[in-house]
This record gives C-alpha cells, structure tokens and sequence, in this order.
C-alpha cells in the first residue's frame, strides 16, 4: 500500500447537534474512539442516547454496553431511540462486555455501526468481582482497557466501526487537572476526548414553579486527532427529561416578561 491509498477519514455519524458536528468537522468519528466525560447528572448517557437516535436514522446498526444498568426504553424512546432496532448488552464483567462489543463488531452485518459504553468506569474486571469487599483490585480496570484498546484501534478502523465511551471525571492525588477512568493506554487510544460540564457563569432557565427548564452546558474538547482544535468549548442547552436542544428537541418558549394576570374572584 501506499500513502496516497489510505483513507484519511471514513467519515462522521452526525449528530443532531450542529455546532457539535462543526467543532468535530462532521460528528463522531467512524473508527475512531470518541470520548465524553464528566461528572455525574451532568447528561451524558442523555446526549449518547440522542446520538444513537440520529444514527439510527442514518441506518446505522447500535450496540448499547449498558454497564450501569440505567438505560430505560422509555426514555430511550423519547429521545429518537428505536428500541426494535437497538442491541443492548448488560453483564456483570467487565471482560464480558468487552469480549461481545468485540464479537459484535466483528459481524459483518454490524458494518459501520456505533457501539456506546455507558460508561468506562463501572466496567467491573472479574478479578475484583470475585474479591470480598476488603480486597484490593489496584490498576485491574486499567490493565484490562489497556489490553482492550490496543485491539480496539484496528478492529475500529477495519469495520467502519464509531466507538463512544461514556466515562466518569476525577481529580488525581495531588493534581489539579481533571482525568478519567482507564488508565494511560486508554488516554492515547481515544482520538477525541470531550468533557461535559455545566456552563459557569450563564443563567439557568426556570420555570413559574422554580423547575429548571433549561440548563446551560459545555462540551470542552481536550483531545481532537481530528480537527486541530483543542481547548474549544462548544455551548449546549439540557432541557430536563427532554434531551439536549437540537434537530429533535426544541428549546422552550420564553416566559412573558412581566407580573402575571391575575384572575377575578366569581
């Protein structure tokens, strides 16, 4: 082969969120690992849910690793998920869950399809599994994912598969900086790594009764192998129970400024 053959890019699973397809120069990268972190309640199984909707639409086959046991078909469905269509795995190991996204990657008919991993730090190693609670299981998770993503990487690029992983944020002993599960093999693995956070500083939208309506968020980009853009933050909108603002969710109407009618007593 020669340089002039590789592809550089199999392309995007576009997203229902513009700005985030522009930022990332189409939308999740296929065969590549995109990751989003952040804390917790923060909308991120919310925003994968919706990126799995959009990819369904594109006729995209979806594996859902279902770690934390959380996804709901209810709300799923409410976010433009098709529950007929969508695969879901739920294990008690991590290897298990990691050994079927394998196979299931590896099926031909699941071609250029997404797998999402809800989420990264709740995938349990056997080892620890099978320890008391007093037992120690230092750099088991980290071992494992190292392992893991070093298969990843080809198996990613051979099907056209898109990989998102969901993980959680922490600050490291000593540091100030914000990390994520999976060790250091993990981190150069991902060739996109963003953090969802809530937007300091602007307004929370409420309603007449004090009920957040709409929740300014930030989408940080840490890592972008991608686009040379690191350090952007790209502004979003979480309407509570409704998703993020986008091609399928629309932003509330303003509240009319202003004392309310009051009602005449009968």
């Amino acid at each position: 082969m020669k340089a002039n053959d590789i592809e550089d890019t199999k392309g995007f699973i576009t997203t229902p969120f513009a700005a985030v397809n522009l930022a990332l120069g189409g939308g999740i990268a296929v065969g590549k690992i995109t990751e989003v972190a952040g804390s917790w309640s923060v909308g991120k199984s919310t925003f994968a849910y919706q990126v799995i909707g959009a990819a369904q639409k594109q006729g995209r086959p979806c594996l859902l690793l279902d770690a934390e046991r959380a996804y709901s078909k209810e709300y799923g469905a409410s976010l433009g998920v098709d529950n007929s269509q969508l695969d879901i795995f739920r294990a008690k190991t991590a290897e298990e869950y990691l050994d079927h996204s394998i196979e299931w990657m590896e099926t031909k008919k699941n071609k250029g399809g997404l797998v999402v991993c809800d989420a990264i730090g709740a995938l349990l190693p056997k080892e620890e599994a099978e320890k008391t609670s007093e037992g120690r299981s230092i750099g088991l998770q980290a071992r494992l994912l190292g392992s893991y993503s070093r298969k990843l990487t080809s198996i990613l690029d051979d099907n056209e598969i898109a990989f998102l992983a969901l993980n959680h944020t922490f600050v490291p002993l000593g540091q100030m900086s914000v990390a994520s599960s999976g060790g250091k093999k993990w981190e150069y693995a991902r060739a996109v790594w963003l953090i969802l956070s809530g937007a300091y500083g602007q307004p929370i939208k409420k309603d007449a009764s004090g009920l957040k309506t709409l929740i300014p968020m930030r989408l940080e980009i840490r890592k972008n192998k991608m686009v040379a853009n690191m350090g952007m933050k790209i502004d979003l909108s979480l309407i509570q129970g409704a998703g993020f603002v986008g091609d399928t969710v629309n932003a509330p109407l303003p509240r009319k400024k202003g004392r309310p009618k009051s009602t005449p007593l009968s």
